[in-house]
């Protein structure tokens, strides 16, 4: 999957900040007016707002306009885009691998480790 957003920098700007990760975890939960997330965080108007800005800019947050509301969204395309790129590209190979160390661990005894198991334990009371 290509990533769509022309310039990822405004990705992983938007992202580093704590502020634009609270805002998003808000969004996640639902949409939200500006209001709504100016309450929920307890900050200035306008300091949301310019985080909102960033957000936009990043395509991690869309906006519709109701009236005089302005309801966030989050963008569930450039959130997945980013997964499937950082997440799931990268942890395919050491899925495999600690999954190939389990099977090779388990095939010692048949028997799924138990908490307070240890390689060498199994092997001896195996």
């Amino acid at each position: 999957m290509e990533f769509i957003h022309d310039d990822e920098g405004d990705v992983w700007k938007a992202l580093a900040h704590s502020t634009r990760r609270r805002i998003l975890d808000l969004l996640v939960e639902g949409p939200c007016t500006t209001g709504d997330v100016v309450t929920a965080l307890n900050m200035d108007r306008h300091v949301v707002m310019a985080h909102l800005t960033i957000l936009r800019a990043a395509d991690l947050v869309l906006t519709e306009k109701r009236g005089r509301y302005r309801v966030n969204f989050i963008n569930a395309v450039t959130i997945q885009q980013i997964h499937h790129r950082w997440v799931i590209q990268s942890s395919g190979p050491w899925a495999a691998a600690l999954i190939a160390v389990r099977d090779e661990a388990e095939g010692a005894t048949g028997r799924p480790l138990a908490d307070d198991d240890t390689i060498d334990e199994r092997k001896i009371s195996g």
